[in-house]
Protein backbone atom coordinates (compact mmCIF):
# COMPACT_ATOMS: atom_id res chain seq x y z
CA UNK A 1 0.00 0.00 0.00
CA UNK A 2 2.86 2.37 0.69
CA UNK A 3 4.86 1.73 -2.47
CA UNK A 4 2.90 4.31 -4.44
CA UNK A 5 3.62 7.06 -1.92
CA UNK A 6 5.15 6.82 1.56
CA UNK A 7 7.79 4.16 0.96
CA UNK A 8 9.13 5.87 -2.14
CA UNK A 9 8.88 9.25 -0.38
CA UNK A 10 10.96 7.86 2.48
CA UNK A 11 13.49 6.49 0.00
CA UNK A 12 13.70 9.80 -1.85
CA UNK A 13 14.34 11.66 1.41
CA UNK A 14 16.95 9.21 2.72
CA UNK A 15 18.52 7.09 -0.03
CA UNK A 16 19.70 9.39 -2.84
CA UNK A 17 20.74 12.22 -0.45
CA UNK A 18 22.98 9.79 1.46
CA UNK A 19 24.61 8.76 -1.81
CA UNK A 20 25.00 12.40 -2.90
CA UNK A 21 26.55 13.69 0.29
CA UNK A 22 28.55 10.59 1.12
CA UNK A 23 27.50 11.56 4.61
CA UNK A 24 26.92 9.53 7.69
CA UNK A 25 24.57 11.60 9.87
CA UNK A 26 20.83 11.69 9.15
CA UNK A 27 18.20 13.68 11.06
CA UNK A 28 14.47 13.04 10.70
CA UNK A 29 12.19 15.64 12.31
CA UNK A 30 8.79 14.08 12.84
CA UNK A 31 5.43 15.30 14.00
CA UNK A 32 2.59 13.51 15.71
CA UNK A 33 1.31 9.95 15.35
CA UNK A 34 -2.14 11.28 14.45
CA UNK A 35 -0.59 13.08 11.46
CA UNK A 36 0.71 9.82 10.03
CA UNK A 37 4.49 9.77 10.09
CA UNK A 38 5.25 6.80 7.86
CA UNK A 39 7.34 8.80 5.35
CA UNK A 40 9.76 9.89 8.06
CA UNK A 41 9.92 6.43 9.59
CA UNK A 42 10.65 4.90 6.20
CA UNK A 43 13.34 7.54 5.55
CA UNK A 44 14.97 6.59 8.84
CA UNK A 45 14.67 2.86 8.13
CA UNK A 46 16.24 3.22 4.68
CA UNK A 47 19.07 5.34 6.12
CA UNK A 48 19.80 2.69 8.75
CA UNK A 49 19.65 -0.08 6.12
CA UNK A 50 22.00 1.87 3.85
CA UNK A 51 24.59 2.08 6.61
CA UNK A 52 24.37 5.70 7.76
CA UNK A 53 26.73 6.28 10.67
CA UNK A 54 23.96 7.77 12.79
CA UNK A 55 20.23 8.21 12.28
CA UNK A 56 18.44 10.50 14.74
CA UNK A 57 14.66 10.89 14.89
CA UNK A 58 13.09 13.76 16.79
CA UNK A 59 9.37 13.75 17.52
CA UNK A 60 7.03 14.84 20.30
CA UNK A 61 5.13 11.58 19.80
CA UNK A 62 6.16 8.51 21.82
CA UNK A 63 4.56 6.15 19.28
CA UNK A 64 6.62 7.49 16.38
CA UNK A 65 9.77 7.43 18.51
CA UNK A 66 9.12 3.78 19.42
CA UNK A 67 8.74 2.83 15.74
CA UNK A 68 11.90 4.75 14.81
CA UNK A 69 13.84 3.06 17.61
CA UNK A 70 12.65 -0.35 16.40
CA UNK A 71 14.05 0.52 12.95
CA UNK A 72 17.44 1.27 14.54
CA UNK A 73 17.38 5.06 14.90
CA UNK A 74 18.39 7.03 17.97
CA UNK A 75 15.30 8.85 19.20
CA UNK A 76 14.94 12.17 20.97
CA UNK A 77 11.70 13.66 22.27
CA UNK A 78 11.21 17.21 21.05
CA UNK A 79 9.71 19.86 23.27
CA UNK A 80 6.50 20.46 21.46
CA UNK A 81 7.54 21.94 18.10
CA UNK A 82 7.45 25.48 19.50
CA UNK A 83 10.84 26.85 18.75
CA UNK A 84 12.20 24.91 21.73
CA UNK A 85 13.95 22.23 19.69
CA UNK A 86 17.49 21.57 20.77
CA UNK A 87 20.63 21.91 18.68
CA UNK A 88 21.81 18.42 17.75
CA UNK A 89 24.80 19.47 15.68
CA UNK A 90 25.36 19.27 11.94
CA UNK A 91 23.89 16.54 9.74
CA UNK A 92 24.62 15.46 6.18
CA UNK A 93 20.99 14.63 5.40
CA UNK A 94 17.91 16.06 7.08
CA UNK A 95 14.25 15.18 6.55
CA UNK A 96 11.32 17.26 7.75
CA UNK A 97 8.03 15.38 8.13
CA UNK A 98 6.80 17.47 11.06
CA UNK A 99 4.25 19.63 9.28
CA UNK A 100 5.33 22.60 11.39
CA UNK A 101 7.34 25.73 10.64
CA UNK A 102 9.56 25.10 13.68
CA UNK A 103 10.25 21.51 12.65
CA UNK A 104 11.21 22.63 9.15
CA UNK A 105 13.47 25.34 10.57
CA UNK A 106 15.15 22.77 12.82
CA UNK A 107 15.80 20.45 9.86
CA UNK A 108 17.28 23.31 7.82
CA UNK A 109 19.38 24.74 10.66
CA UNK A 110 20.73 21.25 11.38
CA UNK A 111 22.25 20.98 7.91
CA UNK A 112 26.03 20.80 7.80
CA UNK A 113 28.20 21.78 4.83
CA UNK A 114 26.70 20.65 1.49
CA UNK A 115 23.84 18.86 3.24
CA UNK A 116 20.56 17.90 1.60
CA UNK A 117 17.22 18.63 3.31
CA UNK A 118 13.95 17.14 2.05
CA UNK A 119 10.57 18.34 3.31
CA UNK A 120 7.87 15.72 2.77
CA UNK A 121 5.19 17.85 4.43
CA UNK A 122 5.30 20.88 2.13
CA UNK A 123 1.57 20.81 1.39
CA UNK A 124 0.86 21.53 5.06
CA UNK A 125 2.30 25.03 4.65
CA UNK A 126 -0.29 26.05 2.04
CA UNK A 127 -1.59 29.48 2.97
CA UNK A 128 0.98 29.91 5.76
CA UNK A 129 4.44 30.06 4.18
CA UNK A 130 7.16 29.35 6.77
CA UNK A 131 10.23 31.55 7.11
CA UNK A 132 13.38 29.83 5.85
CA UNK A 133 16.83 30.34 7.43
CA UNK A 134 18.23 31.37 4.06
CA UNK A 135 21.47 32.85 5.40
CA UNK A 136 22.42 29.64 7.22
CA UNK A 137 21.43 27.62 4.16
CA UNK A 138 23.55 29.87 1.96
CA UNK A 139 26.61 29.66 4.21
CA UNK A 140 26.42 25.86 4.29
CA UNK A 141 25.52 25.40 0.60
CA UNK A 142 22.37 23.50 1.55
CA UNK A 143 20.20 21.80 -1.06
CA UNK A 144 16.49 21.97 -0.18
CA UNK A 145 13.89 19.73 -1.81
CA UNK A 146 10.15 19.46 -1.51
CA UNK A 147 7.26 18.46 -3.74
CA UNK A 148 5.27 15.39 -4.63
CA UNK A 149 7.47 12.34 -5.02
CA UNK A 150 7.81 11.03 -8.59
CA UNK A 151 7.04 7.46 -7.64
CA UNK A 152 7.47 5.72 -10.99
CA UNK A 153 10.91 7.21 -11.57
CA UNK A 154 12.19 6.10 -8.14
CA UNK A 155 10.28 2.92 -7.26
CA UNK A 156 12.84 0.32 -8.37
CA UNK A 157 15.58 1.03 -5.81
CA UNK A 158 13.37 1.02 -2.69
CA UNK A 159 11.47 -2.03 -3.96
CA UNK A 160 14.76 -3.89 -4.50
CA UNK A 161 15.91 -2.90 -1.00
CA UNK A 162 12.71 -4.26 0.53
CA UNK A 163 12.91 -7.49 -1.47
CA UNK A 164 16.49 -7.85 -0.15
CA UNK A 165 15.18 -7.53 3.42
CA UNK A 166 16.26 -3.97 4.29
CA UNK A 167 13.40 -3.73 6.83
CA UNK A 168 9.78 -4.73 7.30
CA UNK A 169 7.59 -1.82 6.16
CA UNK A 170 4.43 -3.44 7.53
CA UNK A 171 5.69 -3.35 11.12
CA UNK A 172 4.29 0.18 11.53
CA UNK A 173 0.95 -0.61 9.87
CA UNK A 174 -2.52 -1.05 11.28
CA UNK A 175 -4.34 -3.51 9.02
CA UNK A 176 -8.15 -3.55 8.88
CA UNK A 177 -10.86 -4.79 6.57
CA UNK A 178 -12.80 -2.35 4.39
CA UNK A 179 -15.80 -2.92 6.66
CA UNK A 180 -13.76 -1.45 9.53
CA UNK A 181 -12.51 1.54 7.52
CA UNK A 182 -14.68 4.24 9.10
CA UNK A 183 -13.70 3.30 12.65
CA UNK A 184 -10.03 2.80 11.66
CA UNK A 185 -9.76 6.28 10.12
CA UNK A 186 -11.20 7.78 13.32
CA UNK A 187 -8.32 6.38 15.39
CA UNK A 188 -4.68 7.59 15.34
CA UNK A 189 -2.49 5.56 13.00
CA UNK A 190 0.98 5.66 11.52
CA UNK A 191 0.22 3.69 8.35
CA UNK A 192 -3.28 2.40 7.71
CA UNK A 193 -3.84 -0.51 5.32
CA UNK A 194 -7.33 -1.62 4.35
CA UNK A 195 -7.78 -5.08 2.90
CA UNK A 196 -10.61 -7.05 1.42
CA UNK A 197 -10.72 -10.47 3.03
Amino acid sequence: AGLGDNLVEGWRAGGPPLAETGGGRVLVVGGLLSDGGSSGLYAAAFAVALGADEVVCVSPDAGLRAHAHAYGARVIPSADVDGQLEDLGAFDVTVDTSGSADGLAMALRSCGPSAVCTCTAGAVHRGAPPALPVYEMYMNTVTFRTGWVHTRALIDAPLDALVDGAFDPTSIADVHSFDEAEAAFAEPFTKLILRRW
